[in-house]
C-alpha cells in the first residue's frame, strides 16, 4: 500500500496532517496525533480499549470517511450509529467489504473490532464498511420476541404455532429450544417435505 493508497483512507479533514509530516519528513513512521474525543473513565478508572479509527461507509454508489473513536466493547452498536446519522433515511445492515465487493455481515462488537487494519506507513486504524440496504420480509410480520416488524431474514419456529423472530432476536439466540427456519424474502422457497411434515398450525403465514 502507497502513500496515496493510504492518505484515500483519511477523513477529508485530517489528510493535510499527513501530508505535511509526509512531505516533510519523507514518511510518516509513527501515529500523528489527531483530535480525538475525551475519554471519561468510569468509577476504578477501568475502561475498555479504544481505537482512533478512520471508518469508511460505502454503499453501492458512494462512500464516506469519518474519524471515529471505537470501544472494543460497543464497536459495533457504535458503528452501526453512525451509519444511521450518516445516511438516516434507509435501515443497514453493517458489512464488511467496498463499494464494489460485499465480504460478510458483522453481527457483533468482537467481530468487527477484529476486522480493524493498520496502514504500514502512517500507522493509523482503519476499517472497511459495506451498508446493504435491509428491506421488510413483510410489512405485517412482526417478531414474536421483540414485537417489531421483521426487517431482513425472518426466522420461522419448525414447532410452535405461527412463531416469527427478527435476525437481531436469532443472533441473541432467542428460541433456541427449537430449529428456526430462516426466510430472506417472499421468494424463499421452502421445501414441500418441510410443509408437507408439519403440523398445519406452524406455517400460519
Amino acid at each position: 500500500m502507497s502513500f496515496a493508497d493510504e492518505l484515500k483512507l483519511v477523513a477529508p479533514e485530517d489528510r493535510g496532517l499527513y501530508e505535511e509530516a509526509y512531505e516533510k519528513n519523507g514518511k510518516v513512521g509513527s501515529e500523528i496525533p489527531v483530535e480525538m474525543a475525551k475519554v471519561q473513565c468510569p468509577p476504578g478508572g477501568y475502561r475498555h480499549p479504544r481505537r482512533t479509527v478512520y471508518v469508511t461507509f460505502y454503499t453501492h454508489s458512494d462512500h464516506k470517511i469519518v474519524r471515529m473513536y471505537l470501544d472494543e466493547e460497543s464497536c459495533f452498536e457504535e458503528v452501526a450509529q453512525k451509519a444511521a446519522v450518516l445516511l438516516p433515511t434507509v435501515q443497514w445492515k453493517i458489512c464488511s467489504g467496498t463499494q464494489y465487493q460485499y465480504d460478510f455481515e458483522f453481527h457483533s462488537s468482537r467481530q468487527l473490532w477484529d476486522s480493524i487494519q493498520r496502514t504500514p506507513i502512517c500507522r493509523f486504524y482503519y476499517l472497511l464498511i459495506r451498508l446493504e440496504r435491509l428491506h421488510p420480509v413483510s410489512p405485517d410480520v412482526r417478531c414474536d420476541s421483540c414485537k417489531r416488524s421483521i426487517i431482513g431474514h425472518r426466522f420461522k419456529c419448525t414447532e410452535c404455532a405461527d412463531f416469527d423472530i427478527c435476525q437481531s432476536c436469532e443472533g441473541l439466540a432467542v428460541h433456541s429450544e427449537h430449529a428456526m427456519l430462516r426466510i430472506v424474502n417472499s421468494g424463499t422457497h421452502v421445501p414441500g417435505y418441510i410443509t408437507a411434515n408439519a403440523p398445519s398450525y406452524v406455517f400460519g403465514h
